[in-house]
């Protein structure tokens, strides 16, 4: 008996929002539970809407399509990089924080040494994200797909029908459908894996002529309370004619749509499971598809007919892989694995025993559950929300932004003390003025974004990150002087307007507190700038030298002059 890894549970709930910045849809995203705790979410960028879903479909229908029409391909890490590429996609779409919430519970989940079960609950409204393929969804910073590693990934449909039970439901007896027609192609395959007709696997099969027929007198029996049915499906270009062969009375393909089979089925409340072991083998991948008629949509009418879950191929898999993941599905649940491991187990075997680079991602896990109270979940999100924040605030990088608004201040003290008209004392400025270069120094600091990235990128050594660095900073101070520009406008408006002589100490300190508070933004803009530069040098084909060599051009008129600013202060004080 395999021993079970034991899992830890993130759950991101989806839901359909309008955006406040317009009347286009979104989709709000909340982390409602997690090891690392939760906290609500904001809105799914606005790029994840149906031409950002057809897209990502797209790219998952060509490479499932290339590598059943490609014979001889190869199955090696180019290929299964294509695969990285699209689930990284679907990983960048969620917000930051949720992304960042992702990271925590897998470092998490690694300490200690257990696994991680993912469950995308998805409201009613929003149904079409159901359809994309999240079996593929994959952290950049790791090497492995999240539907390959614990309980993987389970999506849910959130529906008030639901049960209220919370323990989760497992097959305790199958009802078989073995639909092989006259003159369609052969389940032969697929035969030689569990369970299947002739195999001692604990399912009563049904196979031959009039299947709904047959279906319909077992059923009836009660002795059931889960459904497996074996057979080919059909699909048009838009998967708006989705529909599966059953066997007819004479013998041949009896078609019929999942809305028929969910129709069938609601005169049978205990039937519970059901497991699609059905291909659509005659996809178009040019036409667009529609999220309404994609196998998530489909599955959802199933769903909400009262079925407690469901598992469906989201694209076409071939008959080896489907039968080895029907196999390993059932065996795991008979050794005390949840639907969600067993699931995750299946997806390995066809991976590693098949080297199938593709098809391990096609069987999806879906099921039904009642939705939360809003008025907890309100609550819930909003304390979830306060504690993220003061957990924030304590962040040793915002004491060091307070820090720097209190040095604002002070400096702001000091250089209230001299009157603008008085130019004798402007000698006065220049201690203030020079410890002012530590607002842009905290300002370029904290901007870290893509400096990560870029030393991982582009592999950079000590003097690699030397011009970088030296460019950062340049940059910043670039930015602080065009600031320095304006606080100078800023004053000479307010003497032209005659308000500079008629301030006293108190209103000059606000004016020059608030001015020296943008030195920080400045310098922070700087540097983010200075970073996106030095990656469209390191892409544009430059050489460090040559890059450096650019950058101390850039410093050479800049470092003298405040060296000689701050030699001239120390000669005259």
């Amino acid at each position: 008996m395999n021993v079970k890894m034991p899992s830890l549970k993130v759950i991101l709930r989806f839901r359909q929002q309008l955006s406040r910045s317009s009347e286009t849809e979104g989709y709000h995203l909340s982390v409602i539970e997690s090891p690392g705790g939760g906290w609500g979410g904001p809105f799914l960028p606005e790029g994840l809407d149906d031409a950002h879903m057809k897209a990502v479909r797209q790219v998952y229908r060509a490479y499932v399509e290339r590598q059943q029409t490609g014979p001889g391909l190869p199955h090696d890490e180019r290929s299964w990089e294509v695969l990285r590429a699209a689930g990284s996609q679907l990983f960048r779409v969620l917000p930051e924080t949720v992304q960042a919430h992702l990271h925590q519970a897998q470092s998490i989940a690694q300490e200690r040494g257990k696994g991680l079960e993912i469950v995308l609950a998805f409201d009613q409204t929003a149904r079409p994200l159901l359809s994309l393929p999240w079996e593929l969804l994959h952290n950049p910073a790791g090497r492995y797909f999240f539907a390959l590693r614990g309980g993987g990934i389970t999506r849910q449909l959130w529906l008030p029908t639901a049960s209220s039970a919370r323990k989760s439901f497992r097959p305790q007896t199958i009802l078989g459908v073995w639909a092989e027609s006259e003159g369609g192609e052969s389940l032969s395959a697929r035969a030689a894996y569990s369970p299947a007709p002739g195999h001692d696997d604990g399912v009563t099969w049904l196979a031959g002529a009039d299947t709904l027929d047959q279906l319909k007198q077992a059923i009836d029996s009660g002795r059931h309370d889960s459904l497996h049915i074996v057979a080919h499906g059909r699909a048009d270009e838009n998967w708006s004619d989705f529909s599966l062969a059953l066997v007819a009375a004479d013998g041949h393909p009896q078609w019929i749509s999942p809305d028929q089979l969910a129709v069938f089925l609601s005169d049978y409340p205990q039937i519970r499971f059901v497991y699609l072991d059905v291909c659509a083998s005659t996809i178009g991948g040019n036409a667009e598809n529609r999220a309404d008629y994609l196998p998530g949509g489909l599955v959802s009418n199933l769903l909400g007919m009262g079925i407690a879950a469901v598992v469906a191929m989201q694209d076409n898999i071939s008959q080896e892989a489907a039968g080895l993941a029907a196999n390993v599905f059932y065996r795991e649940l008979s050794q005390g694995a949840d639907l969600a491991q067993a699931m995750t187990r299946a997806r390995r075997a066809v991976r590693l025993q098949l080297d199938d680079p593709i098809h391990w991602s096609v069987p999806a896990l879906y099921s039904q559950q009642k939705p939360e109270d809003d008025h907890t979940s309100a609550s819930l999100r909003a304390a979830d929300w306060l504690l993220d924040n003061v957990k924030r605030l304590f962040h040793p990088g915002k004491w060091l932004v307070l820090a720097a608004i209190l040095f604002a201040g002070y400096l702001g003290s000091g250089l209230a003390q001299v009157s603008p008209g008085q130019v004798d004392e402007w000698r006065l400025l220049g201690r203030p003025l020079v410890q002012s270069v530590f607002l842009v120094i905290v300002g370029a600091f904290s901007m870290r974004a893509g400096q990560s990235r870029l030393g991982e990128t582009y592999r950079l050594d000590r003097s690699g990150w030397l011009a970088v660095f030296l460019h950062k900073y340049t940059s910043a101070a670039i930015w602080a002087g065009m600031w320095w520009f304006l606080i100078g406008l800023g004053w000479l408006t307010l003497d032209w307007v005659g308000v500079a002589d008629r301030l006293d100490a108190g209103g000059r300190q606000v004016v020059w507190t608030l001015s020296l508070l943008g030195l920080i933004p400045a310098g922070y803009v700087g540097a983010r700038q200075a970073i996106r530069q030095s990656e469209l040098f390191l892409r544009s084909g430059h050489t460090r030298s040559v890059a450096g060599d650019w950058l101390l051009f850039l410093a050479v008129p800049l470092f003298p002059l405040f060296l000689l600013w701050v030699l001239v202060f120390f000669l005259r004080f």
